[in-house]
């Protein structure tokens, strides 16, 4: 299928002025779709399940990938701002405004969907319906102390800008392939050729001119947050949710906040749930060996959404409820 949108680059000012860097995949007459990608990656994490997913599945959509702040291509924070879900809410809100999306649909991976789900809850009249990779709801605390952690995150923090140039710290790489190499082992394994993908938008010369390499990303991203989040404030904001919501979890040990009874009690029944079993890899919709199987899954899920359907031959939301 040949898009009208093929990857092209896009850039975006917040309100604050920030830069947002994006590309953009699809058709204009697609339904809009904001696509979100994990901590420490960048929008390049969608590259391949593009072409499956529009081709091979024949999804028609208008689709946006940003990087965070602080990721990939986007500018950085202040130093005196600090990096945060509500901020990054907000750039992603800023930029469906800026494309003129009234609604929407979400993808987010990881961290992206855990953003995902907080803009779902707390923007619901805009959020036709998610898809959520390795992600359901925010991690939270029962218990943890929360001025002890406070603090601790507070010195780390004050450390950190101590340094004389916190950037000259970060590791340097001669090649691609050698951060690729390094990405690849990193916490969550990937195959090199999906690390590849990741690294080609996640580097930067360390100074104009030269062949080395070191991470684009903000330093300060792999600081603690100060502010744990608290279990109440979790099933409250899945109580709002309201958009039918998919989420697709590997085959693995992180975290199955999705597998909560209560909180699957609490999005009820427009929350599907997808456990893709004996795929393991966290980035399971970037794999050669799994990507198709996650593509088939969420284009069934899409083409059953009305809203979405009927941009893709299926019968629009009018002409089901003509058939009630």
């Amino acid at each position: 299928m040949d898009f009208e949108f093929n990857g092209d680059e896009l850039e975006f000012r917040t309100p604050a002025g920030l830069r947002i860097a994006g590309r953009h995949w699809g058709f204009s007459d697609g339904f809009p779709l904001l696509a979100l990608h994990g901590w420490l990656d960048n929008c390049a994490t969608w590259e391949e399940l593009i072409p499956l997913w529009l081709g091979k599945h024949g999804v028609r959509f208008n689709m946006v990938a940003i990087d965070f702040a602080g990721h990939g291509r986007s500018e950085h924070r202040h130093p005196q701002a600090p990096y945060s879900k509500i901020l990054d809410i907000e750039d992603s809100i800023s930029v469906a405004d800026a494309l003129g999306w009234e609604r929407f649909a979400l993808i987010g991976h990881s961290m992206g969907g855990v953003n995902s789900m907080y803009i779902a809850c707390m923007y619901p009249s805009r959020v036709e319906h998610a898809v959520i990779i390795e992600a359901i709801a925010p991690l939270f605390t029962e218990d943890e102390p929360g001025i002890a952690r406070m603090v601790a995150s507070r010195r780390e923090h004050k450390a950190y800008f101590s340094r004389k140039n916190p950037e000259a710290s970060k590791r340097v790489f001669k090649s691609l392939e050698d951060a690729a190499v390094s990405r690849a082992n990193g916490t969550h394994q990937l195959s090199l050729r999906a690390s590849r993908l990741l690294v080609a938008r996640g580097t930067r010369p360390v100074a104009p001119g030269s062949t080395d390499l070191v991470w684009s990303s903000d330093q300060r991203l792999i600081l603690p947050d100060p502010f744990p989040t608290a279990k109440s404030f979790v099933l409250e904001l899945l109580s709002h949710a309201q958009a039918p919501i998919l989420t697709i979890m590997a085959d693995h040990d992180f975290p199955p906040t999705y597998g909560s009874p209560k909180i699957r009690k609490i999005l009820g029944p427009k929350h599907e749930a997808k456990l893709m079993q004996g795929m393991p890899s966290h980035h399971l919709h970037m794999e050669a060996e799994t990507i198709d199987a996650v593509a088939a899954v969420i284009a069934e899920f899409w083409k059953k959404q009305p809203s979405t359907s009927a941009r893709n031959g299926g019968p629009s939301e009018e002409d089901i409820r003509a058939k009630l």
